[in-house]
């Protein structure tokens, strides 16, 4: 019989009453105390990730986010941002793009889901599917962003017909 411990965490954190030119010394701010570097570390040391990757749409986060920050999706576009892992902005071939977004979300880099996808103890588990985000899911494999993919039947195979 194995006995394990288990934990989850979901963290939100959001600042409604605080102009977003603020919001990037808060979150600096929050990242030099303790308790949250202590929650960081946790972060990358656990063995299960779930997320869902984000493609660019008028009523995504992501251009809600960048909206506030007076950007369009246009300007993202241009920007050669084709959609998001964990907000971080990648273009095609699954490399990081500036959006003007970072250190307005705690999130793991991109470089940190790369490493911890090739890390055969942990599962990164990417949850996407359709033909609008499959640019984006074609990206994250070529970037190895994930090791499992959970996703439709229609993509898998247009993805499996893209490789063979």
């Amino acid at each position: 019989m194995h006995i394990f411990e288990l934990h989850t965490y979901k963290i939100d954190l959001f600042f409604p009453e605080i102009p977003i030119a603020q919001v990037k010394e808060k979150v600096k701010s929050l990242l030099t105390q303790s308790s949250v570097q202590r929650i960081c570390k946790e972060i990358t040391n656990l063995d299960f990730y779930f997320f869902s990757i984000g493609y660019l749409r008028e009523d995504s986060q992501l251009v809600e986010l960048a909206q506030e920050c007076g950007m369009s999706i246009d300007d993202l576009r241009k920007a050669s941002i084709i959609g998001d892992y964990l907000f971080n902005t990648i273009d095609e071939n699954g490399k990081l793009v500036s959006s003007g977004l970072e250190g307005l979300a705690f999130n793991l880099s991109l470089h940190q889901l790369n490493q911890l996808a090739l890390d055969n103890q942990k599962r990164i588990v990417a949850v996407a599917g359709g033909n609008k985000k499959l640019s984006v899911i074609r990206a994250g494999i070529e970037a190895r962003l994930f090791n499992i993919l959970i996703t439709d039947e229609g993509t898998a195979i247009q993805l499996l017909e893209k490789v063979s």
